[in-house]
């Protein structure tokens, strides 16, 4: 076996870049988002050792700090809107707070709710057409609606406006 590491120990950083290549080219293949910081990291520490001779022993040391400084990176850069991403593609809960005049009746705690040029299947007590409800929620596919009170409704469109559907 001494003789493969030792081949390989004579390659010095070229050695490193191939392995980059090789996780670079592995990421490709397989699914997922994280051999590519290991090949990062792996040309990283090719370049430097083609550029200054290091010991075997240290050429390891800093693949390792690098992977791990690479992957810390990645995942501040890549990962801190996680959690606003999955709110902003999800329509429903952009519609919570938005009061709308109903189209269809809601018979039995169901309902159809016209929004823009979509209909969404809502829940919440029954409601004739035309009274206003807001959307308090979301439950899988369904919007959670309550029936709006107070008179602050001039600026919603009358239901007849909406057509028939």
């Amino acid at each position: 076996m001494e003789g493969f590491f030792g081949e390989v120990r004579e390659l010095g950083g070229w050695a490193w870049l191939i392995f980059g290549v090789l996780l670079l080219g592995l990421e490709l293949l397989l699914p997922g988002f994280f051999l590519i910081w290991f090949g990062v990291a792996a040309a990283i520490v090719g370049v430097t050792v083609l550029a200054f001779d290091i010991a075997w022993a240290w050429q390891l040391l800093l693949f390792g700090g690098l992977s791990v400084l690479v992957l810390l990176g990645a995942g501040r850069f890549w990962g801190r809107d996680s959690s606003d991403a999955s709110r902003f593609t999800d329509r429903a809960s952009q519609l919570i707070g938005q009061q709308y005049r109903l189209h269809h009746p809601i018979e039995n705690g169901r309902g159809v709710l016209l929004v823009g040029d979509s209909q969404w299947s809502v829940r919440g007590p029954d409601c004739p057409r035309g009274v206003t409800v807001r959307v308090v929620g979301a439950q899988g596919t369904y919007l959670l609606v309550e029936p709006v009170t107070d008179s602050s409704n001039e600026g919603l469109p009358k239901a007849s406006s909406f057509g028939d559907v």
